[in-house]
């Protein structure tokens, strides 16, 4: 009988030391795998804010190119209307030119 109890108390007691060891790898595991997923969000929340500041940046480009483009714009429509200003007085100028050419012909055919 003692033998039995001393037997089953064997029993328990490997069954007990089983189950910590089967409970220390499962919480082995279970960190193990707390670490990697921290490490993976170390590593995606890096990622991300790299984006972010990379997306500011280009945002801070495009708008400085549109402030460019805007001004670009102006001035050619400054140009254009200058051009055409230009354009007709050059008209009115080749008009008197052939008014003049004229009258220097007409004068030339008096004398």
């Amino acid at each position: 009988m003692v033998d039995d109890v001393d037997h089953l108390n064997e029993m328990v007691s490997l069954k007990e030391k089983e189950w910590r060891e089967a409970e220390l790898m499962r919480l082995n595991s279970v960190q193990e795998s707390l670490n990697k997923t921290r490490q993976n969000y170390d590593d995606l929340n890096k990622r991300y804010i790299a984006l972010k500041d990379d997306f500011k940046y280009n945002l801070k480009l495009i708008s400085e190119r549109d402030r460019e483009l805007k001004q670009y714009d102006s001035e050619i429509s400054s140009m254009r209307v200058n051009l055409i200003s230009k354009d007709e007085e050059v008209s009115e100028l080749k008009i008197k030119l052939d008014n003049l050419h004229q009258r220097t012909e007409t004068e030339r055919n008096i004398l």
